[in-house]
């Protein structure tokens, strides 16, 4: 018997919900985002304008739009970080309406429409029309364990995107797809992380047609020998696009290639890469009789990031007796912090102080140094003598320093050029100086701490933040920091 009724109830379920979904007034929050979405203009300006109007109706949104849009023009500080604490306020009260009907995923704000999306790449597949009704949709990121297909690439055909990152197990044929698909045209940049793809994927990659605005193109961990790098560097099609690779595995041979073809001429940001103490040397004896380099490889190089746990002592001191680093601007040692490797290619206290006593880097404005705990408080003290510290306008310190020394740099003027700082939080004297020091240039401080320390006190944050505002960034022992207006999707 039930199994004769079971078909007509199921009939007049749907039947019912149907005639309720009519009858029963849809609730104002529904679609508001959407709707305003069709009617917002793009101009910042405008933007703000209709905001206004939206606030004068006594729609939230308008609100939370006006606070977004003043804070995009507010410089860094504690007057961005009161707006930033009263659109979080007001997105906490009305996130289930604005995001209602959305599927899980992460969705970024900014003048008040979603500006990001990061989901899976059958969600975006899937509901791609109903995500872009509710915002201008800049930056997409597909991510996850799902492979995309023909359909996915064809519902990225809207003029708005600029950013795509592919951070999926990508496969050959869905490379093949994605190049194929024209919808492209119009993106900016591009970054596809997979280890399925080499050479015969970069060959393909650089002779595309259906990528003619791309600006940026970041290729992370893929299978790359020079045939593949050379491909990419030298395609008139990518001209005048930035290539960057991210953990790259180049052999001595295909690097001194590189190094040869002058692609490491300008900026070589080797930070990820799995290279050594032979591989810098090959960059830093470009010029040497019998190698058949050219000088213009190594001539007028600005920026340079190697990583540090892999270039021991003998690869910094190289670079701190290079005379060609006369030309630097940037050198960035910090490398893969997951990755240690072996302790004995760790940059320590010997490559440390040479590079502290170096004199050729005369134009040098940014200096980054980190990741292993490999320099003692001993060592860290010669930072504050280096006769090029008074120079730089960025300073990131991911290793032990001393608090006196510190503090004395500070009393002395020695930071006042600095415009970016990034140190230690471990002692909590570090936060209370900071609220004493005055630092005129300063415009973003990074205190972070080593997992398994102490960070500072809560007391000391509060201070620090009420100060700064959103000029500082705290980074206690093992915590992940999320973007603001992130939700997992309305019910």
């Amino acid at each position: 018997m039930l199994n004769r009724v079971a078909p007509f109830l199921r009939r007049a379920s749907r039947w019912a919900g149907r005639v309720l979904s009519r009858l029963v007034p849809r609730r104002r929050g529904d679609d508001v985002l959407s709707r305003i979405a069709k009617q917002a203009p793009d101009d910042p300006a405008a933007r703000a304008a209709f905001a206004a109007q939206l606030v004068a109706q006594g729609e939230p949104l308008g609100s939370f739009m006006q606070l977004q849009c003043a804070r995009a023009e507010c410089p860094p500080g504690r007057a961005q970080a009161q707006l930033m604490e009263r659109e979080r306020a007001l997105f906490d009260r009305h996130a289930g309406a604005w995001t209602r009907g959305l599927p899980p995923g992460g969705y970024f704000f900014a003048g008040g429409l979603i500006d990001r999306v990061d989901c899976a790449p059958n969600t975006w597949r899937d509901s791609h029309r109903a995500i872009r009704e509710r915002g201008r949709v800049r930056q997409l990121s597909l991510s996850g364990l799902v492979q995309a297909d023909a359909e996915t690439y064809r519902a990225l055909a809207f003029t708005n995107l600029e950013k795509l990152e592919l951070d999926h197990p990508m496969s050959p044929q869905e490379l093949i797809g994605f190049t194929a698909n024209r919808s492209t045209s119009e993106l900016r940049a591009l970054r596809v992380r997979s280890s399925f793809l080499g050479d015969d994927q970069a060959v393909a990659l650089a002779s595309t047609e259906t990528l003619p605005a791309l600006e940026s193109l970041e290729l992370e961990g893929w299978s790359l020998t020079y045939r593949g790098v050379e491909a990419l560097l030298s395609s008139p099609r990518l001209t005048p696009c930035q290539v960057t690779f991210q953990r790259l595995r180049p052999t001595e041979r295909d690097f001194g290639k590189m190094v040869a073809a002058g692609h490491l001429a300008k900026r070589a940001d080797c930070r990820t890469w799995e290279i050594g103490a032979r591989h810098l040397e090959q960059l830093l004896t470009a010029s040497a009789s019998g190698a058949g380099y050219r000088q213009s490889a190594s001539s007028g190089l600005t920026y340079l990031g190697v990583p540090c746990e892999r270039i021991s002592d003998d690869g910094a001191r190289g670079i701190a007796q290079w005379p060609a680093a006369s030309s630097l601007e940037e050198l960035c040692m910090t490398g893969t912090l997951e990755e240690y490797g072996d302790r004995k290619l760790w940059v320590g206290d010997p490559g440390f102080l040479a590079l502290c006593a170096s004199p050729h880097f005369k134009r040098l404005v940014s200096f980054s140094f980190g990741g292993p705990d490999a320099v003692t408080l001993d060592a860290s003290r010669a930072i504050w003598a280096a006769p090029w510290l008074a120079r730089l306008s960025r300073l990131e310190l991911k290793c032990n320093v001393e608090f006196a020394a510190l503090a004395t740099a500070v009393r002395d003027g020695l930071l006042d050029n600095l415009e970016h700082l990034w140190l230690p939080g471990d002692d909590d004297r570090v936060g209370e100086l900071f609220l004493q020091a005055e630092l005129p240039r300063l415009r973003s401080l990074r205190l972070f701490g080593f997992p398994g320390s102490t960070f500072l006190r809560t007391r000391t944050r509060e201070l620090l933040l009420e100060r700064f505002g959103t000029m500082v960034e705290l980074y206690p022992p093992g915590t992940r920091w999320k973007p603001r207006f992130v939700v997992s999707g309305g019910g």
